[in-house]
Protein backbone atom coordinates (compact mmCIF):
# COMPACT_ATOMS: atom_id res chain seq x y z
CA UNK A 1 0.00 0.00 0.00
CA UNK A 2 1.73 3.08 -0.82
CA UNK A 3 1.89 6.63 1.55
CA UNK A 4 1.63 9.78 1.31
CA UNK A 5 4.83 11.89 2.79
CA UNK A 6 4.57 12.29 6.46
CA UNK A 7 3.77 16.08 6.60
CA UNK A 8 0.53 14.93 5.29
CA UNK A 9 -0.27 11.56 7.63
CA UNK A 10 -3.47 11.59 9.03
CA UNK A 11 -4.71 9.08 11.08
CA UNK A 12 -8.34 8.36 12.77
CA UNK A 13 -9.30 6.07 15.46
CA UNK A 14 -12.80 4.87 15.59
CA UNK A 15 -14.08 3.05 18.62
CA UNK A 16 -16.94 0.91 19.58
CA UNK A 17 -18.06 -0.95 22.47
CA UNK A 18 -20.88 -2.39 24.76
CA UNK A 19 -21.16 -3.59 27.82
CA UNK A 20 -23.72 -1.42 30.25
CA UNK A 21 -26.96 0.53 29.81
CA UNK A 22 -27.62 4.13 29.69
CA UNK A 23 -31.05 5.90 28.15
CA UNK A 24 -31.98 9.05 26.69
CA UNK A 25 -34.40 11.25 26.77
CA UNK A 26 -35.21 12.30 22.80
CA UNK A 27 -36.78 15.39 23.76
CA UNK A 28 -33.89 16.20 25.60
CA UNK A 29 -31.48 19.13 24.82
CA UNK A 30 -28.50 18.29 23.80
CA UNK A 31 -26.27 20.77 24.58
CA UNK A 32 -27.00 19.50 28.23
CA UNK A 33 -26.09 16.24 27.65
CA UNK A 34 -22.59 16.41 28.90
CA UNK A 35 -21.09 13.42 30.86
CA UNK A 36 -19.96 13.82 34.16
CA UNK A 37 -17.23 11.12 33.79
CA UNK A 38 -14.56 13.73 33.01
CA UNK A 39 -12.76 16.34 35.00
CA UNK A 40 -10.18 18.31 32.56
CA UNK A 41 -10.64 15.40 30.21
CA UNK A 42 -11.95 15.04 26.83
CA UNK A 43 -15.69 15.68 27.14
CA UNK A 44 -18.62 13.37 26.48
CA UNK A 45 -21.55 13.94 24.79
CA UNK A 46 -24.25 11.45 24.54
CA UNK A 47 -27.70 10.58 24.31
CA UNK A 48 -29.75 10.20 27.76
CA UNK A 49 -33.65 7.95 28.15
CA UNK A 50 -35.42 9.38 30.87
CA UNK A 51 -38.23 6.95 29.79
CA UNK A 52 -38.92 3.65 28.01
CA UNK A 53 -39.62 3.48 24.41
CA UNK A 54 -41.45 0.44 22.85
CA UNK A 55 -39.41 0.14 20.00
CA UNK A 56 -36.44 1.97 17.79
CA UNK A 57 -38.84 4.84 15.96
CA UNK A 58 -37.62 3.60 12.30
CA UNK A 59 -39.04 4.75 9.43
CA UNK A 60 -39.98 2.64 6.32
CA UNK A 61 -37.13 4.07 5.05
CA UNK A 62 -34.94 3.33 8.22
CA UNK A 63 -36.48 -0.32 8.36
CA UNK A 64 -34.63 -0.74 4.85
CA UNK A 65 -31.54 0.60 5.98
CA UNK A 66 -31.37 -1.64 9.42
CA UNK A 67 -31.76 -4.37 6.79
CA UNK A 68 -29.51 -3.05 4.65
CA UNK A 69 -27.10 -2.55 8.06
CA UNK A 70 -27.48 -6.45 8.85
CA UNK A 71 -26.80 -7.88 5.49
CA UNK A 72 -23.39 -5.74 5.75
CA UNK A 73 -23.10 -7.35 9.38
CA UNK A 74 -23.38 -10.55 8.16
CA UNK A 75 -21.20 -10.26 5.27
CA UNK A 76 -18.06 -8.75 7.85
CA UNK A 77 -19.14 -12.19 10.01
CA UNK A 78 -18.59 -14.07 6.79
CA UNK A 79 -15.28 -12.08 5.89
CA UNK A 80 -14.11 -12.62 8.95
CA UNK A 81 -14.66 -16.06 9.69
CA UNK A 82 -13.05 -17.27 6.07
CA UNK A 83 -10.09 -14.41 7.17
CA UNK A 84 -9.31 -15.55 10.35
CA UNK A 85 -7.58 -18.94 12.01
CA UNK A 86 -11.01 -21.08 11.45
CA UNK A 87 -9.44 -22.97 14.81
CA UNK A 88 -9.82 -20.00 17.12
CA UNK A 89 -12.81 -17.95 18.35
CA UNK A 90 -13.01 -14.17 17.52
CA UNK A 91 -15.54 -11.57 18.26
CA UNK A 92 -16.27 -8.57 16.37
CA UNK A 93 -18.76 -5.24 16.76
CA UNK A 94 -20.29 -4.64 13.05
CA UNK A 95 -21.84 -1.76 14.34
CA UNK A 96 -18.57 -0.10 15.15
CA UNK A 97 -17.53 -0.80 12.29
CA UNK A 98 -20.08 0.79 10.47
CA UNK A 99 -20.33 3.66 12.77
CA UNK A 100 -16.33 4.36 11.86
CA UNK A 101 -17.06 3.95 7.93
CA UNK A 102 -20.07 6.17 8.22
CA UNK A 103 -18.02 9.18 9.96
CA UNK A 104 -15.35 8.78 7.50
CA UNK A 105 -18.14 8.50 4.55
CA UNK A 106 -18.70 12.08 5.82
CA UNK A 107 -15.50 13.29 5.50
CA UNK A 108 -15.24 12.23 2.29
CA UNK A 109 -16.95 12.79 -1.42
CA UNK A 110 -17.08 10.85 -4.76
CA UNK A 111 -15.92 7.41 -5.12
CA UNK A 112 -14.66 6.61 -2.06
CA UNK A 113 -18.19 7.93 -0.16
CA UNK A 114 -20.09 5.77 -2.75
CA UNK A 115 -18.41 2.57 -2.27
CA UNK A 116 -18.97 2.28 1.79
CA UNK A 117 -22.89 3.42 1.23
CA UNK A 118 -22.59 0.19 -1.16
CA UNK A 119 -20.95 -1.67 1.18
CA UNK A 120 -23.88 -0.83 3.18
CA UNK A 121 -26.73 -1.31 0.91
CA UNK A 122 -27.50 1.84 0.58
CA UNK A 123 -28.53 3.52 -2.65
CA UNK A 124 -29.59 6.98 -0.47
CA UNK A 125 -27.71 10.29 -0.01
CA UNK A 126 -25.57 9.85 3.21
CA UNK A 127 -28.21 11.94 4.76
CA UNK A 128 -30.03 9.43 4.68
CA UNK A 129 -27.49 7.33 6.46
CA UNK A 130 -26.78 10.22 8.88
CA UNK A 131 -30.78 9.82 10.15
CA UNK A 132 -30.61 6.36 10.36
CA UNK A 133 -27.40 6.55 12.45
CA UNK A 134 -28.79 9.39 14.89
CA UNK A 135 -31.67 7.21 15.36
CA UNK A 136 -29.77 3.93 16.56
CA UNK A 137 -27.69 5.89 18.65
CA UNK A 138 -30.85 7.66 20.41
CA UNK A 139 -32.95 4.60 19.89
CA UNK A 140 -30.52 1.76 21.64
CA UNK A 141 -30.04 3.06 25.15
CA UNK A 142 -34.31 3.91 25.02
CA UNK A 143 -35.43 0.14 24.34
CA UNK A 144 -34.40 -1.08 27.49
CA UNK A 145 -33.51 1.29 31.06
CA UNK A 146 -32.54 -2.35 32.70
CA UNK A 147 -29.76 -2.50 30.89
CA UNK A 148 -27.41 -0.13 30.16
CA UNK A 149 -25.91 1.03 26.53
CA UNK A 150 -23.47 4.27 26.34
CA UNK A 151 -22.69 5.68 22.99
CA UNK A 152 -19.69 8.30 22.83
CA UNK A 153 -18.15 10.45 19.74
CA UNK A 154 -14.87 13.11 19.86
CA UNK A 155 -12.69 14.27 17.27
CA UNK A 156 -9.31 14.86 18.44
CA UNK A 157 -7.49 17.29 15.96
CA UNK A 158 -3.72 18.27 15.81
CA UNK A 159 -4.47 22.37 16.91
CA UNK A 160 -2.29 23.36 13.70
CA UNK A 161 -5.58 21.73 11.44
CA UNK A 162 -8.84 23.85 11.44
CA UNK A 163 -12.24 21.39 11.17
CA UNK A 164 -14.66 22.14 9.11
CA UNK A 165 -17.80 24.00 10.93
CA UNK A 166 -20.05 22.13 8.21
CA UNK A 167 -18.41 18.48 9.76
CA UNK A 168 -18.15 19.30 13.62
CA UNK A 169 -22.08 20.06 13.26
CA UNK A 170 -22.85 17.01 11.29
CA UNK A 171 -20.30 15.28 14.43
CA UNK A 172 -22.47 17.45 16.95
CA UNK A 173 -25.95 16.95 15.19
CA UNK A 174 -25.91 12.79 14.14
CA UNK A 175 -23.12 11.74 15.82
CA UNK A 176 -23.43 13.34 19.55
CA UNK A 177 -19.86 14.15 18.77
CA UNK A 178 -17.31 17.02 20.05
CA UNK A 179 -14.52 17.84 18.42
CA UNK A 180 -11.75 19.40 20.60
CA UNK A 181 -7.64 20.54 19.65
CA UNK A 182 -4.61 19.54 21.15
CA UNK A 183 -0.89 19.88 20.67
CA UNK A 184 -0.25 17.01 18.82
CA UNK A 185 3.55 18.33 19.73
CA UNK A 186 2.94 17.07 23.57
CA UNK A 187 2.45 13.60 22.28
CA UNK A 188 2.52 12.34 25.97
CA UNK A 189 -0.33 14.46 26.91
CA UNK A 190 -2.52 13.68 23.27
CA UNK A 191 -1.97 9.74 24.72
CA UNK A 192 -3.00 10.12 28.14
CA UNK A 193 -6.19 11.84 27.09
CA UNK A 194 -7.11 10.17 24.64
CA UNK A 195 -6.38 6.35 26.31
CA UNK A 196 -8.32 7.71 29.50
CA UNK A 197 -11.26 8.78 27.55
CA UNK A 198 -11.04 5.25 26.18
CA UNK A 199 -10.95 3.31 29.50
CA UNK A 200 -13.19 5.36 30.92
CA UNK A 201 -16.08 4.81 28.26
CA UNK A 202 -15.29 1.13 28.11
CA UNK A 203 -15.59 0.47 31.94
CA UNK A 204 -12.00 -0.31 31.26
CA UNK A 205 -12.46 -3.26 29.01
CA UNK A 206 -10.26 -1.79 26.40
CA UNK A 207 -7.57 0.66 28.15
CA UNK A 208 -5.90 2.03 25.62
CA UNK A 209 -6.44 2.33 21.87
CA UNK A 210 -2.92 4.50 21.37
CA UNK A 211 -0.33 1.84 22.67
CA UNK A 212 2.96 3.47 20.44
CA UNK A 213 3.72 6.94 18.72
CA UNK A 214 2.14 7.64 15.54
CA UNK A 215 3.99 9.25 12.68
CA UNK A 216 2.93 12.26 11.98
CA UNK A 217 -0.96 12.30 12.95
CA UNK A 218 -2.67 15.00 12.49
CA UNK A 219 -6.33 13.58 14.37
CA UNK A 220 -8.19 11.34 15.48
CA UNK A 221 -12.18 10.71 15.36
CA UNK A 222 -13.29 8.37 18.11
CA UNK A 223 -16.53 6.55 18.65
CA UNK A 224 -16.97 4.18 22.08
CA UNK A 225 -20.17 2.50 22.62
CA UNK A 226 -20.50 0.22 25.67
CA UNK A 227 -23.33 -2.75 26.76
CA UNK A 228 -24.67 -4.74 29.73
CA UNK A 229 -27.32 -6.86 30.33
CA UNK A 230 -28.61 -9.72 32.74
CA UNK A 231 -30.31 -12.51 31.07
CA UNK A 232 -34.07 -12.50 31.34
CA UNK A 233 -33.88 -16.23 32.82
CA UNK A 234 -30.32 -16.73 34.48
CA UNK A 235 -28.85 -20.13 34.27
CA UNK A 236 -28.15 -21.54 38.25
CA UNK A 237 -24.02 -21.18 39.39
CA UNK A 238 -24.84 -24.85 41.34
CA UNK A 239 -25.60 -26.41 37.76
CA UNK A 240 -22.44 -25.38 36.07
CA UNK A 241 -19.85 -27.84 35.57
CA UNK A 242 -16.79 -28.64 33.53
CA UNK A 243 -17.53 -31.48 30.68
CA UNK A 244 -16.09 -31.81 26.98
CA UNK A 245 -16.20 -29.27 24.19
CA UNK A 246 -15.42 -30.63 20.80
CA UNK A 247 -13.10 -28.34 19.42
CA UNK A 248 -11.65 -28.63 15.93
CA UNK A 249 -8.16 -29.14 17.49
CA UNK A 250 -9.40 -32.00 20.11
CA UNK A 251 -11.91 -32.36 23.19
CA UNK A 252 -11.15 -29.62 26.07
CA UNK A 253 -12.59 -29.38 29.45
CA UNK A 254 -14.44 -26.06 29.98
CA UNK A 255 -17.13 -24.89 32.41
CA UNK A 256 -20.26 -25.27 31.00
CA UNK A 257 -23.87 -23.71 32.21
CA UNK A 258 -27.39 -25.34 31.84
CA UNK A 259 -30.67 -24.47 32.46
CA UNK A 260 -34.35 -25.25 31.24
CA UNK A 261 -36.12 -22.28 29.76
CA UNK A 262 -39.41 -21.45 27.88
CA UNK A 263 -37.25 -19.47 24.79
CA UNK A 264 -37.64 -18.98 21.02
CA UNK A 265 -36.18 -22.06 19.08
CA UNK A 266 -35.97 -23.56 15.34
CA UNK A 267 -33.79 -26.24 14.11
CA UNK A 268 -33.60 -27.09 10.40
CA UNK A 269 -31.26 -28.82 8.12
CA UNK A 270 -27.96 -26.75 9.03
CA UNK A 271 -27.95 -25.78 12.68
CA UNK A 272 -30.43 -24.90 15.22
CA UNK A 273 -30.70 -21.86 17.13
CA UNK A 274 -31.85 -20.41 20.57
CA UNK A 275 -32.60 -16.86 21.54
CA UNK A 276 -31.94 -16.03 24.94
CA UNK A 277 -33.75 -12.39 26.11
CA UNK A 278 -31.72 -9.99 28.00
CA UNK A 279 -32.45 -7.06 30.24
CA UNK A 280 -36.28 -6.84 29.38
CA UNK A 281 -35.99 -8.81 26.12
CA UNK A 282 -35.67 -5.94 23.48
CA UNK A 283 -32.09 -7.32 23.25
CA UNK A 284 -31.27 -10.73 23.12
CA UNK A 285 -28.36 -13.41 22.75
CA UNK A 286 -28.97 -15.75 19.50
CA UNK A 287 -26.60 -19.39 19.07
CA UNK A 288 -26.50 -20.89 15.97
CA UNK A 289 -25.30 -24.64 16.38
CA UNK A 290 -24.16 -26.52 13.27
CA UNK A 291 -26.36 -29.62 12.75
CA UNK A 292 -23.59 -32.69 12.49
CA UNK A 293 -21.41 -33.04 9.76
CA UNK A 294 -22.53 -29.47 9.01
CA UNK A 295 -19.58 -26.28 9.71
CA UNK A 296 -19.75 -22.79 10.40
CA UNK A 297 -19.44 -21.76 6.94
CA UNK A 298 -22.90 -23.59 6.34
CA UNK A 299 -24.59 -22.23 9.11
CA UNK A 300 -23.30 -18.24 8.15
CA UNK A 301 -24.53 -18.97 4.76
CA UNK A 302 -28.12 -20.17 6.37
CA UNK A 303 -28.26 -17.29 8.58
CA UNK A 304 -27.88 -14.56 5.65
CA UNK A 305 -30.49 -16.99 4.49
CA UNK A 306 -32.95 -16.38 7.71
CA UNK A 307 -35.89 -14.67 8.39
CA UNK A 308 -35.22 -14.78 12.07
CA UNK A 309 -36.99 -16.57 14.95
CA UNK A 310 -40.87 -16.86 14.93
CA UNK A 311 -42.34 -15.25 18.19
CA UNK A 312 -43.45 -18.74 19.22
CA UNK A 313 -41.55 -20.06 22.38
CA UNK A 314 -40.42 -23.35 23.14
CA UNK A 315 -39.32 -25.47 26.15
CA UNK A 316 -35.27 -25.97 25.27
CA UNK A 317 -33.12 -27.57 27.98
CA UNK A 318 -30.19 -25.04 27.19
CA UNK A 319 -26.32 -26.65 28.04
CA UNK A 320 -23.71 -24.27 26.40
CA UNK A 321 -20.34 -22.74 27.58
CA UNK A 322 -19.77 -19.46 29.55
CA UNK A 323 -17.11 -18.03 27.95
CA UNK A 324 -14.73 -15.30 27.33
CA UNK A 325 -13.34 -13.97 24.21
CA UNK A 326 -10.59 -10.88 23.43
CA UNK A 327 -9.97 -10.30 19.67
CA UNK A 328 -7.39 -8.24 18.07
CA UNK A 329 -7.90 -7.80 14.06
CA UNK A 330 -7.37 -6.29 11.09
CA UNK A 331 -10.07 -5.15 9.06
CA UNK A 332 -8.60 -3.42 6.15
CA UNK A 333 -8.11 -6.56 4.36
CA UNK A 334 -12.02 -7.90 4.65
CA UNK A 335 -13.43 -4.78 3.83
CA UNK A 336 -11.20 -4.42 0.86
CA UNK A 337 -12.44 -8.10 0.02
CA UNK A 338 -16.15 -6.18 0.31
CA UNK A 339 -15.96 -3.73 -2.17
CA UNK A 340 -14.39 -0.79 -0.11
CA UNK A 341 -10.77 0.45 -1.77
CA UNK A 342 -10.82 3.90 -2.36
CA UNK A 343 -10.41 5.29 0.55
CA UNK A 344 -7.54 3.01 1.11
CA UNK A 345 -6.07 4.75 -1.37
CA UNK A 346 -5.20 8.71 -1.83
CA UNK A 347 -8.74 10.67 -1.80
CA UNK A 348 -9.86 13.29 -0.94
CA UNK A 349 -11.01 14.40 2.99
CA UNK A 350 -11.95 17.92 1.91
CA UNK A 351 -15.26 17.46 4.42
CA UNK A 352 -13.75 17.13 7.38
CA UNK A 353 -11.06 19.38 7.46
CA UNK A 354 -10.32 23.52 6.49
CA UNK A 355 -7.17 21.40 4.31
CA UNK A 356 -7.44 19.70 1.13
CA UNK A 357 -5.47 16.67 1.34
CA UNK A 358 -4.64 13.43 -0.51
CA UNK A 359 -5.58 11.18 2.93
CA UNK A 360 -6.46 7.42 2.56
CA UNK A 361 -7.43 5.19 5.53
CA UNK A 362 -4.23 2.87 6.18
CA UNK A 363 -5.28 0.40 8.76
CA UNK A 364 -8.36 -0.69 10.38
CA UNK A 365 -7.42 -2.00 13.77
CA UNK A 366 -10.63 -3.59 15.74
CA UNK A 367 -10.80 -4.77 19.07
CA UNK A 368 -13.25 -6.61 20.63
CA UNK A 369 -13.96 -8.57 23.78
CA UNK A 370 -16.86 -10.64 25.20
CA UNK A 371 -17.84 -12.26 28.33
CA UNK A 372 -21.00 -14.51 28.66
CA UNK A 373 -22.07 -16.15 32.20
CA UNK A 374 -24.39 -17.23 33.99
CA UNK A 375 -26.19 -14.16 34.64
CA UNK A 376 -25.52 -12.39 31.43
CA UNK A 377 -23.30 -10.44 28.66
CA UNK A 378 -20.88 -7.67 28.65
CA UNK A 379 -19.12 -7.09 25.57
CA UNK A 380 -16.79 -4.37 23.99
CA UNK A 381 -15.56 -3.40 20.54
CA UNK A 382 -12.76 -0.50 19.19
CA UNK A 383 -12.02 0.09 16.00
CA UNK A 384 -9.02 1.89 14.30
CA UNK A 385 -8.52 3.88 11.58
CA UNK A 386 -5.51 5.41 10.38
CA UNK A 387 -5.79 7.83 7.75
CA UNK A 388 -2.69 9.50 6.50
CA UNK A 389 -1.37 11.26 3.67
CA UNK A 390 -0.38 9.36 0.76
CA UNK A 391 -46.25 -23.21 29.96
CA UNK A 392 -45.64 -26.13 28.38
CA UNK A 393 -46.13 -29.63 30.06
CA UNK A 394 -48.07 -30.98 27.33
CA UNK A 395 -45.32 -29.05 24.59
CA UNK A 396 -42.64 -31.48 23.54
CA UNK A 397 -39.32 -30.19 25.53
CA UNK A 398 -36.59 -29.35 23.03
CA UNK A 399 -32.64 -30.31 23.77
CA UNK A 400 -29.95 -27.78 22.79
CA UNK A 401 -26.63 -28.65 23.93
CA UNK A 402 -23.42 -26.52 22.52
CA UNK A 403 -20.81 -28.68 22.67
CA UNK A 404 -18.80 -27.68 18.97
CA UNK A 405 -18.10 -24.65 17.56
CA UNK A 406 -21.14 -22.39 17.21
CA UNK A 407 -21.73 -18.75 16.01
CA UNK A 408 -23.28 -15.92 18.11
CA UNK A 409 -25.05 -12.33 18.14
CA UNK A 410 -26.25 -10.08 20.03
CA UNK A 411 -29.35 -7.81 18.45
CA UNK A 412 -31.51 -5.20 19.64
CA UNK A 413 -35.08 -6.95 18.86
CA UNK A 414 -37.47 -4.33 17.32
CA UNK A 415 -34.84 -3.11 14.65
CA UNK A 416 -32.88 -6.34 14.25
CA UNK A 417 -29.70 -4.27 14.58
CA UNK A 418 -26.97 -6.75 15.35
CA UNK A 419 -24.47 -5.03 18.15
CA UNK A 420 -21.79 -7.91 17.86
CA UNK A 421 -21.22 -11.19 16.47
CA UNK A 422 -18.70 -13.82 16.40
CA UNK A 423 -17.67 -17.78 16.16
CA UNK A 424 -16.76 -19.72 19.69
CA UNK A 425 -14.54 -22.56 18.71
CA UNK A 426 -13.04 -23.65 22.61
CA UNK A 427 -10.03 -21.41 21.67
Amino acid sequence: MKMIGKNMGFLIVLMSLFCGCEVLDQSENKETMQSDYFSEEISVKRPMASKEINAIPLSQNQKSLAKGYNEFAMDLLDSFYVSEDKNSSFVISPLSIYMDLAMAANGTSGKAREEILKAFKLDEEISQLNTFCRTVIEGLPAVDLSSTVRMANALIVDSYYPVKKSFQKEMEDVFYGVAESLPFKEWDLVTSRINNWVNDCTEGLIPTILDRYEEAPFAYLLNATYFKADMVYPFDPELTADRDFHSPEGDISIPFMAGDFEIRYESNEVYSAISLPLGNSKFCLSVYLPQAERDIAEVITRMKESSGFSSETKDVVVVMPKFETRSSLEALPVLKKMGISYIFDPCDFQNMLEYSLPLMIGSVQHKASICVNEKGVVAAAVTSSGIWGSSTLDRPTYYFTADHPFVYLIQERSSDVVLFSGVFTGK
